[in-house]
């Protein structure tokens, strides 16, 4: 009997993990479809309004810093076709779904993703790594059009990592493998800007990473909406590289509303080239936040497929 139930014990692991393997895979293949598709639009424009790509012709300015940005709409559009086509799901069982209630949700952690940015740079400030250097120069058109293109990549993400990913693995998996895995996927398109980094430096970056995925996971199952996830996503980026001009993922920083100036030595503090996120000082805020979350999940008493002790 003993012998029986190991084997079907066995049988179900390996079930899971292939039902695992196969919603990466999945994934994989709507991430890389949607980026070629993508990537062939923007060329296509740039090639309509005289630009010669190949040639390393190529548009300058801020505005051009907005175009991969809006590209992640052609990500989310197609994850959702293939939610709704191929798995034949509707949008609340990926919890995308749009009512007074969870846009207020959604508004409430835009502004602590903003919140939260504004407390890192402060708190930089004050420790002397960034100084304040003026005020930048942005027009409102380009600020509303910066808000919209981090807006349509913020949620882009969450529905492939969160919504999708997340909600499907959970169903079979529980919670805590869904959010490795859906962290795991979540990390990897930012690997390229972090291989070039320090040892160390790159070590802290894929830290705070996982840490900001998994708060992402945790502010989804906790509020019961992927808007949630959004909001903070969304407040996050925009305000770090909007507001402050700040790298956002080690990206070149732009114009932004305020000017700073990195005046620290150590880039382990700073972030270096890469920004803010790859600060050790940024870790026990984003391990914080992650407590503050699960402590949230345990006094509701959800049943996520897993025992409250191991939340």
């Amino acid at each position: 009997m003993k012998l029986i139930t190991q084997q079907h014990r066995e049988a179900e692991h390996i079930k899971k993990m292939r039902f695992a393997i196969s919603k990466l895979l999945i994934f994989g293949i709507i991430y890389v479809v949607s980026a070629v598709f993508m990537e062939g639009i923007i060329i296509l424009l740039y090639s309509a309004s005289g630009y010669d790509i190949l040639h390393g012709n190529l548009p300058t300015g801020n505005w051009v810093s907005l175009v991969p940005l809006y590209g992640f709409f052609g990500f989310g559009v197609f994850t959702l076709v293939y939610i709704k086509l191929i798995e034949k799901r509707k949008l609340y069982q990926i919890q995308l779904v749009w009512n007074k209630k969870k846009l207020i949700r959604f508004a409430v952690n835009l502004a602590k993703g903003s919140i939260l940015v504004a407390l890192m740079i402060t708190l930089f400030t004050a420790l002397r790594l960034y100084e304040f250097t003026g005020f930048g120069s942005i027009d409102p058109v380009f600020l509303f059009a910066s808000f919209l293109a981090y807006l349509i990549q913020g949620t882009a993400e969450e529905i492939m990592c969160r919504g999708f990913l997340q909600n499907t693995l959970e169903e079979r998996l529980g919670l805590i493998p869904a959010i490795v895995i859906s962290t795991i996927a979540f990390i990897a398109p930012h690997i390229l800007s972090i291989v070039e980094m320090d040892g160390f430096l790159a070590v802290t970056a894929v830290i705070n990473l996982c840490l900001v995925s998994c708060l992402f996971s945790l502010i989804m199952s906790c509020e019961g909406s992927v808007l949630s996830a959004c909001g903070l996503h969304i407040g996050w980026n925009f305000m770090l590289g909007v507001i402050f001009g700040l790298q956002v993922s080690g990206g070149t920083p732009g114009t932004g509303l305020l000017s700073f100036s990195i005046t620290g030595s150590s880039a382990l503090l700073t972030g270096g080239n890469y920004g803010i996120e790859a600060s050790i000082l940024l870790i026990p805020l984003l391990a914080a936040m992650n407590m503050i979350y699960i402590v949230k999940i345990k006094r509701k008493g959800a049943d996520y497929g897993i025992s409250k002790e191991t939340v």
